[in-house]
């Protein structure tokens, strides 16, 4: 009876035990009964899951598995309680009360009384964060895998015994081998190297894995499989676990093309130095920040300057005789990627006191990124030439104050004649003699009013027609002595200038024609209107139009057939015009002339 009550006590006491080593345990431990309902839980599954104690009498399984595998769970529950082998545990997605799915650990053994099972028994651990852990860790395994494989670069990882452990499928289209054919070989032995350059790179190799060194950048020729000959940038990385060194990542870029687009940059100038040298202009060229990189002999030989060195290295934006030369502007214009011509500037070289006049070309030259590297500036010495210019300068102002001395005089002379006409005149007693004297008079009047305008005028070779027009009929109103409360003059004549052998036969015209309107339209102290336009039209054409509102032109006369003296000068003169000449009398009497000024007379 004693041994049954210890026994008993015993019992109970590791029941007791048992009990709080559950109550306690940081993982949820479950009983599920053969019908699928939980008969126990501990508190930790309570926090896992969320649910109370209470809500717990009633929970199954199958509210606690997440859909997608709840079907396995289900058939290895089943195959359990009938004995069957399962396995003893497996990673399942459980759901909490809140329907949040969580990674657990499942483990699970039969409960057995009597030999006969009764129920399972399983602990629960929250996995969760472990396998977002392992998920974070295989999607970046991932996508370093797919940058490794998919670089531009060969990359190639190397034990510390220079082993290829790996290398990305880059290897292929540069160096022409199989990934097998590399990888577990030791770099040395592939023949890729130079025989001369393997001692270096053994050392540099050696002395990264003793951390001694590390080989940030490195060019040197490789050869591919097929026997050519390669340029590469070798960079390298040392790789290290537990804080130990255990091996290398090595990164080699192919730099054929950029060897050879230096290649044609060094190429190109080469041949640019070569033309600035051999140019026979005073050059030198700058770089971006203005200082001066090259001068040529022409440049050394033009400002007598000793040697190169005393220019080279000189800020072009800084040197004081371009500050006081007013230079400084046109190569900061050019440094911001323009061309650049300079007006005339007189430059005195700092090595000797000699004056000269230059005018200056500046070129940027920009690299294959299209980033301005350097300014061409080209002098070019126009002394000489602008001593030619002053001297030609001063040759024209002379000839053109002799040409106004030669049209005063033509004037003059022509006014001599008016005059000597005028006192001849005196000694006339026939009208129609003095008619014809009076006429004489006012055509060289006409011829000689041209030529004043044109010595007062600024342009020697034409006249404002519109302003001598004006001046021509005033001294015919004033010759006719016109009433010009009678007769008014009205003009309209556009802004034209005429060479004088356009405007002499144009003046010798309107003078005809408006003495005729003053003699003849308006009889008997008639009133009406003269007007004269003139009008410049396309490709050098003209179009003067003279009408009178007066008693018309007589409709028997034909003015192209006539003995009139006045009426055939003017159809002479449309003809050395070239031009073309219509009547109209309708209203009066109108006159129309259309001629073109020759191309070699036509002014701006």
């Amino acid at each position: 009876m004693l041994d049954l009550e210890k026994a008993n006590k015993a019992l109970k006491q590791s029941e007791q035990r048992y009990r709080e080593l559950v109550d306690n345990a940081n993982c949820a431990v479950i009983v599920i009964e053969p019908t699928g309902y939980l008969s126990f839980v501990n508190p930790k599954f309570c926090e896992m899951m969320g649910y109370t104690m209470e809500e717990v009498k009633k929970l199954h399984l199958s509210k606690l598995v997440h859909p997608e595998e709840l079907a396995m769970v289900t058939e290895n529950f089943k195959k359990k309680l009938s004995g069957q082998q399962t396995p003893k545990s497996y990673k399942v997605r459980a759901l909490t009360k809140r329907g949040d799915a969580i990674y657990v650990d499942y483990d699970s053994a039969v409960i057995k009384r009597k030999g006969r099972i009764v129920g399972i028994q399983a602990v629960i651990s929250d996995i969760t964060e472990r396998k977002k852990a392992e998920e974070a860790v295989r999607e970046s395994e991932e996508k370093y895998r797919m940058l490794f494989e998919n670089a531009n670069d060969v990359i190639l990882y190397v034990n510390k015994y220079g082993k290829i452990i790996d290398i990305n499928k880059r290897v292929e289209d540069i160096f022409c081998y199989k990934r097998d054919e590399v990888v577990g070989k030791n770099f040395v032995e592939l023949g890729v190297l130079r025989p001369k350059n393997i001692p270096r790179i053994v050392k540099l190799f050696q002395n990264s894995i003793e951390g001694k060194e590390i080989i940030n950048i490195l060019e040197l020729e490789v050869k591919n499989k097929n026997g050519k000959m390669l340029p590469i940038e070798a960079s390298t990385r040392v790789i290290k676990r537990n804080g130990k060194i255990v091996g290398t990542m090595n990164i080699l870029r192919d730099i054929s093309k950029r060897k050879k687009a230096e290649e044609e940059v060094k190429a190109k100038s080469q041949f640019l130095e070569s033309l600035i040298e051999q140019s026979p202009l005073p050059t030198f060229v700058i770089d971006s920040e203005g200082i001066v990189v090259m001068a040529n002999k022409a440049f050394l030989k033009a400002y007598n300057v000793p040697k190169k060195e005393a220019v080279l290295g000189m800020n072009a934006l800084t040197e004081p005789a371009n500050v006081r030369q007013g230079v400084v502007k046109y190569i900061k214009e050019a440094l911001s990627g323009k061309i650049v011509e300079t007006p005339e500037i007189e430059f005195i070289s700092p090595y000797e006191n000699k004056k000269t006049v230059t005018k200056s070309r500046l070129f940027p030259i920009f690299d294959t990124a299209n980033t301005l590297t350097n300014v061409v500036v080209m002098h070019e010495d126009i002394t000489e030439r602008q001593r030619a210019k002053d001297k030609i300068k001063a040759s024209l102002k002379e000839k053109e104050a002799l040409l106004r001395e030669i049209h005063h005089r033509v004037k003059n002379n022509l006014q001599i004649i008016s005059s000597l006409l005028n006192l001849q005149s005196q000694y006339i007693k026939g009208k129609q003699v003095l008619h014809v004297f009076k006429e004489s008079q006012n055509r060289i009047k006409s011829m000689a009013l041209i030529h004043e305008k044109l010595y007062q005028s600024k342009d020697l070779a034409r006249i404002d027609f519109a302003e001598y027009v004006r001046s021509l009929v005033a001294d015919l109103f004033r010759s006719y002595k016109t009433d010009s409360v009678l007769i008014t003059l009205k003009t309209n004549i556009d802004d034209v200038f005429l060479g004088i052998d356009t405007a002499i036969p144009c003046g010798l015209i309107i003078n005809e024609l408006v003495s005729n309107s003053l003699k003849y339209a308006f009889p008997e102290d008639r009133q009406g209107e003269i007007h004269i336009d003139l009008h410049s039209e396309k490709e050098g054409k003209f179009t003067l139009v003279v009408s009178d509102s007066g008693v018309g032109f007589p409709k028997d006369l034909d003015f192209r057939n006539t003995e009139s003296l006045g009426l055939q000068l003017i159809c002479t003169l449309v003809d050395q015009l070239q031009g073309t000449v219509g009547l109209d009398r309708t209203g009066g009497t109108k006159f129309t002339i259309t001629f073109t000024e020759p191309k070699d007379k036509q002014g701006g």
